[in-house]
């Protein structure tokens, strides 16, 4: 708010801040090896085995279905147990399911050990860090998350990298390295993880309150803001929590074919495969500029009309995709300037929107939730493309129609306002907030 001002700061680095630069480092790697890393093991995979694209894409959609599932139970528990305890359980999953991968000899030995990876990775990326930093940031959600994204945005710079290690190794020692990875950076990540700011004797974005109180004997003097959480229940029963949902289902259908396809599509138009990494990477960096950019606008402006601007952006960007080749540079200039762009900036920015509509207590439950309904938007979108290209031997009818989409979906974002929380919660907020304190002892440092 206008009225807090740098006198109510603690001095120092506010722990946050901390979390924020641990979460991106997760990200970078995770990204690199997984999110967009992945594209390089499709083809190598796919050769090796002799299966179509659209059965090889079809593992994705088991990704998408196993994390959407998972999502209300992992969004449930991360309220109650924070980020670092959940982190500390799917590091070693998602090692053994990149270590399972690497053995593979028949497809469903393929989707499965996609499930593994997915049930791991669900509950040691993206998704849990974000919650764990929009719990201890208000004011600065959106540069704090957007600063996070920043880490999936560089991670393409490694895809190259990874590119190289098949092509030096082999696909199936490159996972084992993967695997070995994660055990590696992900428990360094996690034990940077902290729940909620109150319990440690901060407000989010190191506020300082105007007037702290004891919330019990004996105990150093808690801080208790003014701000309003719906619940679950609460959330569900607002028009903007479905209207989010579809375009949040949109966007999944935006970005998941395009990263899972994107070396297979350049390659099939006439690009080689060390290019078509190279634009994978510059598709990442270019999205910092969204990342950084628009997503820190919600901090702003209200967070809907981020979203139209970003659908905008996708619009464009997947028309000229769908026309591009060697022989068409400023169509891939105009995609790299908007497409990734537009994608960028939707990862700070639903976060951002759930933060900022719904509130910090509940976060990670309505988080998981809008990821149950969105998870099939990301599992058909994927096999479609690669159906298409079964059929017609191109990609291109799969990205105009993702355009359509896109398009759809901007008026739909206008229309998600911010949702009013019903009289009887506000009364309840003091309550709730001072118990949030009371459910461990304070000071900074403790887990």
């Amino acid at each position: 708010m206008a009225t807090d001002t740098a006198a109510r700061k603690k001095k120092g680095i506010f722990y946050g801040w901390y979390m924020v630069g641990a979460g991106l480092i997760l990200n970078m790697w995770s990204g690199s090896i997984w999110t967009y890393g992945f594209t390089a093991f499709f083809n190598p995979i796919r050769s090796e085995f002799k299966w179509s694209s659209a059965q090889t894409a079809l593992a994705f959609s088991f990704q998408r279905l196993e994390t959407g599932l998972a999502a209300p139970i992992i969004g449930f528990a991360l309220d109650r147990i924070g980020s670092r305890k959940m982190m500390l359980i799917g590091v070693p999953i998602a090692a053994l399911g990149f270590f399972f991968l690497s053995q593979v000899t028949s497809l469903w030995m393929f989707y499965a050990a996609f499930v593994v990876i997915a049930s791991g990775t669900s509950m040691c990326s993206l998704g849990v860090v974000t919650v764990a930093v929009n719990n201890w940031f208000r004011r600065r959600r959106g540069r704090a998350l957007s600063i996070l994204a920043v880490g999936m945005g560089l991670s393409g710079s490694g895809v190259p990298l990874v590119a190289m290690l098949i092509a030096g190794v082999g696909w199936r020692m490159a996972l084992v390295v993967a695997a070995v990875g994660w055990l590696v950076v992900g428990p360094s990540i996690a034990l940077v993880m902290r729940h909620r700011p109150e319990r440690y004797g901060y407000l989010p974005d190191g506020d300082l309150p105007k007037e702290p109180v004891a919330v019990s004997k004996g105990a150093e003097r808690i801080p208790v803001i003014e701000e309003y959480n719906f619940t679950w229940r609460e959330a569900i029963r607002t028009r903007s929590f479905y209207l989010m949902a579809l375009i949040g289902s949109t966007q999944a259908v935006l970005m998941s074919p395009v990263f899972v396809l994107e070396m297979p599509y350049l390659e099939s138009v006439g690009y080689s495969t060390s290019t078509a990494a190279l634009i994978l990477t510059a598709m990442t960096l270019s999205s910092l500029l969204g990342r950084l950019g628009l997503g820190s606008l919600t901090d702003f402006i209200e967070p809907r009309f981020v979203y139209m601007m970003l659908f905008a952006l996708e619009v464009v960007g997947l028309v000229a995709y769908s026309f591009i080749g060697p022989g068409s540079p400023f169509l891939l200039v105009l995609f790299l300037v908007t497409f990734p762009i537009g994608y960028g900036a939707s990862t700070p920015t639903r976060p951002s929107m759930l933060g900022s509509y719904f509130g910090r207590h509940s976060f990670g439950s309505i988080q998981g939730l809008q990821s149950l309904i969105t998870m099939w938007a990301g599992i058909a979108a994927p096999p479609f493309a690669g159906w298409v290209y079964d059929t017609t031997g191109s990609y291109q009818t799969a990205w105009l129609v993702f355009a359509g989409l896109a398009l759809v979906s901007i008026p739909l974002a206008f229309l998600t306002t911010r949702p009013k929380l019903p009289a009887h919660a506000r009364r309840k907020q003091a309550e709730q907030i001072a118990q949030v304190a009371v459910e461990s002892s304070p000071g900074h440092g403790r887990a």
